[in-house]
């Protein structure tokens, strides 16, 4: 008398496949072994996919691992594995400091694309740095620009 019961799996991995074409994150690490490091509960992008000549805005939330009072931050964008655009502040500027361990971690980090940015794979990378220098977030962000759309009419 077992139950038969559907999970919906291919309607998910429908679902999922879609997911992978879009914007994709990881942790890429990169900090002092055994420091704690951020591991983000969300990265999105707005808007996602990420358009000619608007403003892409990145959110990264999750839990604080370290207390700071300042630090870096620093944003680097790929093109096709070739570094394109390089972008570096403090960290008090991109969010509210102190940081305090194991409080709400909350990073936004805005950058209009130009209107000539060519479509295709990007890879954005966002680390930061406490006020010793000492890496403790570094999340990887892949993503498409694609072609811009067609215009119909006048």
């Amino acid at each position: 008398d077992e139950a038969d019961i559907s999970d919906g799996s291919a309607e998910d991995d429908v679902e999922d496949a879609a997911a992978v074409l879009g914007m994709t994150w990881k942790v890429c690490g990169g900090g002092p072994p055994g420091a704690p490091m951020l591991s983000p509960d969300s990265v999105t992008l707005a808007p996602d996919p990420p358009h000619h000549g608007r403003t892409l805005a990145v959110n990264i939330s999750g839990i604080n691992p370290v207390s700071t009072s300042g630090g870096r931050l620093r944003v680097v964008v790929l093109y096709m594995g070739f570094k394109v655009y390089t972008y570096e502040s403090a960290l008090c500027d991109a969010m509210t400091c102190p940081l305090v361990e194991g409080a709400a971690f909350e990073l936004q980090v805005s950058q209009k694309l130009p209107v000539l940015a060519p479509p295709g794979a990007y890879q954005m990378e966002i680390t930061g740095e406490d006020q010793s220098s000492v890496r403790f977030m570094c999340v990887q962000i892949s993503f498409q620009v694609a072609l811009p759309a067609a215009r119909v009419g006048p």
